[in-house]
């Protein structure tokens, strides 16, 4: 992609991470995904990595050669993980005005998406042999007392309750 004076738009890591999946993220989430691995998220790649020049005397090593590749495939295992940890439907939101109308995000994952970008992510981590701590068993409740009915002093006010844990 070109920028107004001709020149290719030169992409960030937080760029990277967004491009990623096809529905929206959060700066936030791009943030910390970049952060976990201590990587600033408005570099380039190739400020991160920066190539070696012709007249360089450095020899670069094959294993240097592929660390953009290798920081790349685990910040998306990264992402992948994050997303599968979050809720399986995000609902969208939509602005209208007078004929104008605007609507982003939202999306629904099926278990089964769930577990293709598991084990998308476990084959990265396995092939450079990172941790994959995952765990899907942990279950989160929510309880609610629901609405409680009140009683009332003699001049019809309610009363507040009193909640015992």
């Amino acid at each position: 992609m070109d920028n107004e004076s001709g020149e290719k738009k030169k992409r960030t890591v937080r760029d990277y991470v967004f491009g990623c999946v096809n529905f929206q993220i959060s700066d936030e989430t791009a943030e910390c995904i970049c952060d976990e691995r201590g990587i600033d998220p408005d570099k380039t790649f190739d400020e991160l990595f920066p190539k070696p020049t012709e007249d360089a005397t450095d020899v670069v090593s094959e294993e240097e050669n592929l660390e953009p590749k290798r920081t790349k495939e685990l910040l998306k295992a990264d992402l992948y993980v994050w997303i599968c940890m979050g809720p399986t439907k995000v609902n969208s939101t939509s602005d209208s005005d007078n004929g104008w109308s605007h609507s982003e995000g939202g999306y629904q994952l099926t278990d089964e998406d769930k577990d293709r970008m598991l084990a998308y992510a476990k084959t990265i981590y396995d092939k450079y042999g990172e941790e994959f701590d995952y765990d899907d068993s942990v279950e989160v409740t929510v309880s609610s007392f629901g609405i409680q009915p009140c009683d009332y002093n003699e001049a019809g006010i309610p009363l507040p309750h009193e909640v015992s844990l």
